[in-house]
């Protein structure tokens, strides 16, 4: 008899109350996330008919082509920005589209920008002013409410979102943000691809370096390259972590094809030790030092940061040390409404595989977390708050579709 009751009282908690309602959708959506390859079929209301439109817009002759999702009917939804800038197949990731399925099935309307042009493991410093378009853009689109809008923010995206949403042109524009596997200082990043090593505070670890953080860098510091032998040099070097066996080994044998400055840029990202990356980088041209200064956030812009931001990383990370979340989360100043969520079921941003094993040592015990970071998020969301004019900044001028 008592345990009827107890069903009766977790069903009508579940479908009868608001909590309930968001508890449940925090459990699909972890579903969705960390079965992304799943050959099971979700339930229709978190599977509904989804329509996605396709946009184009330029900025500074920068073409966009940003996909919408939304659910296939003509009402208005929240709406959510998923800035994932060096996901390797763009906005047609499978993890992302994923998400963004996942987001819409929850009753999202959702944004994902995409840079045509944009050459693959490349991070911009024009990254933060396109997303500022981006959401200025989205913010007049007529299937969203009244509501601000939240970002999520993926790896390397994380830094540039940051800095975009600390813009005077989006100001009462935006809900919340998330910042999935992100950073905060991007030269700390560096060091633990280059060097093999994070440190914070006590918190200190060797880890060997995801191939792609290694591509990131070899990839930019082609970019950084004056002379177009080097970048070539670069560049091959770069592919070699996605095309070779043993990437590392040809590395040593290149340098002598390199030019003067190009050695230069080369003993900085085959440093071996600290010492060696910090004397290397500061005999690094400006322009990369300038780099490094415009994608990393100062104690101003996170100060200037006014509404919740969710934090999300995997103690697991080979590309961005987790440390960088904990950076994040110590400056934040409205820690109130903000949390830092760690857990060890990602390899950076993909599920570690769903084995039996898995499922039982690593799935299981971050259940609890994972769905209480996506039980924060749904909550932020349904709050009223109705989304404000900037004070100050420029009128784009975009069309209301």
């Amino acid at each position: 008899m008592l345990d009827n009751i107890i069903l009766i009282l977790i069903l009508i908690f579940l479908f009868f109350t608001e909590k309930g309602k968001l508890l449940k959708k925090s459990v699909a959506l972890y579903f969705v996330i960390m079965f992304p390859n799943r050959s099971w079929h979700l339930p229709k209301w978190l599977s509904p008919k989804i329509k996605i439109e396709e946009y184009s817009f330029k900025i500074d002759n920068r073409q966009i082509l940003p996909d919408f999702y939304r659910p296939d009917n003509n009402k208005q939804y929240p709406g959510m920005i998923v800035f994932a800038p060096l996901a390797k197949e763009g906005k047609r990731e499978p993890l992302v589209v994923n998400f963004m399925k996942g987001l819409v099935g929850l009753g999202f309307t959702v944004m994902v920008p995409f840079w045509p042009a944009r050459s693959v493991g490349t991070i911009y410093e024009s990254d933060s002013n396109d997303l500022v378009e981006c959401i200025n853009w989205f913010s007049k689109y007529k299937y969203l409410n009244a509501d601000p809008i939240g970002i999520a923010a993926v790896s390397y995206g994380s830094g540039p979102a940051i800095i975009a949403c600390s813009d005077l042109q989006v100001q009462g524009k935006i809900r919340y943000l998330m910042s999935i596997s992100g950073y905060i200082d991007l030269l700390s990043v560096a060091r633990l691809v280059i060097t093999k090593h994070f440190c914070y505070k006590n918190i200190s670890g060797t880890v060997s370096p995801d191939p792609y953080a290694r591509y990131i860098l070899f990839k930019n510091a082609g970019n950084w390259c004056n002379n177009k032998k080097d970048t070539k040099i670069f560049y091959q070097l770069a592919e070699n972590f996605f095309t070779k066996q043993n990437p590392e080994s040809e590395i040593a044998d290149r340098r002598n094809d390199l030019t003067k400055s190009g050695k230069k840029i080369f003993d900085w990202v085959t440093s071996k030790n600290s010492k060696e990356f910090d004397t290397g980088f500061t005999n690094m041209p400006e322009k990369i030092k300038k780099y490094y200064s415009s994608l990393s956030l100062t104690d101003e812009i996170i100060k200037s940061i006014n509404f919740p931001m969710l934090i999300l990383h995997s103690t697991n990370d080979r590309l961005i040390p987790y440390t960088e979340s904990i950076k994040l989360f110590d400056k934040i100043e409205n820690k109130k409404e903000s949390s830092l969520v760690l857990i060890s079921a990602f390899d950076h941003t993909v599920p570690v595989p769903a084995t039996f094993k898995n499922i039982w040592t690593i799935y299981l015990p971050n259940l609890a977390r994972i769905v209480k970071f996506i039980f924060r998020m749904l909550e932020i969301s349904i709050k009223k708050k109705k989304r404000m004019n900037p004070p100050c900044g420029k009128n784009t001028g975009y069309p209301l579709f």
